[in-house]
């Protein structure tokens, strides 16, 4: 762990941003939703577990896609435009919630975890570690992958329902969202290429 915060300290902080705009996705998409549908917009809270149940369904089939993709094109491009679509849907996901229809509400929530969140994860198990020699690598995965998480997914939902409660709209939350999406473009475009490229020693 000491060798991954002083020789890879860079690397460890880059896997922190590729971590945690995904984890943020899952944090809203997963937790935050199923309350902010329920209490604040009336819906019938079957209807999102049902919607976040078939988006783990369609996302076992995403992920070896993206990972595929990956090996193919490249980590950087698969990974930026997972990041990007997240930064597009931050506004429209809450605008498609306040429809209230089941149907649309259920696409939404499968739409952005499948492509906000999965495309992205899908990753992680290739790029992080090669962002690391063999020295570091497992404990610099760990910590950026679970500072990013305890950032991203621990922090999100809880700021999110403390803004929505308070003032009622969710366009901070949108906010949050984007700021989280362009760390994490920053990251990946600290990165170089790895695919197809021998891993550190």
């Amino acid at each position: 762990m000491l060798e991954a915060l002083t020789k890879y300290r860079r690397e460890t902080v880059i896997a922190v941003g590729l971590k945690i705009t995904e984890v943020a996705w899952v944090g809203i998409l997963t937790v935050f939703a199923i309350t902010y549908l329920t209490q604040q917009l009336g819906m019938q809270r079957s209807v999102v577990l049902t919607a976040i149940t078939l988006a783990g369904l369609v996302e076992v089939l995403v992920m070896p896609l993206a990972g595929w993709l990956s090996d193919v094109i490249g980590r950087r491009i698969v990974y930026l435009v997972g990041t990007a679509f997240g930064i597009l849907l931050a506004f429209p996901i809450f605008w498609l919630f306040e429809t209230r229809n089941p149907t649309i509400v259920t696409a939404a929530i499968v739409v952005g975890i499948c492509l906000c969140q999965g495309v992205i994860f899908a990753l992680h198990a290739s790029f992080m570690p090669e962002l690391f020699g063999a020295d570091a690598r497992y404990s610099g995965v760990s910590l950026g992958f679970q500072l990013g998480a305890a950032i991203g997914g621990g922090l999100t939902p809880v700021i999110a329902a403390a803004i929505v409660d308070r003032t009622g709209a969710t366009w901070p939350v949108s906010l949050i969202l984007v700021a989280l999406g362009i760390l994490t473009v920053i990251a990946v475009l600290s990165t170089r290429e790895t695919a197809a490229r021998p891993m550190r020693s």
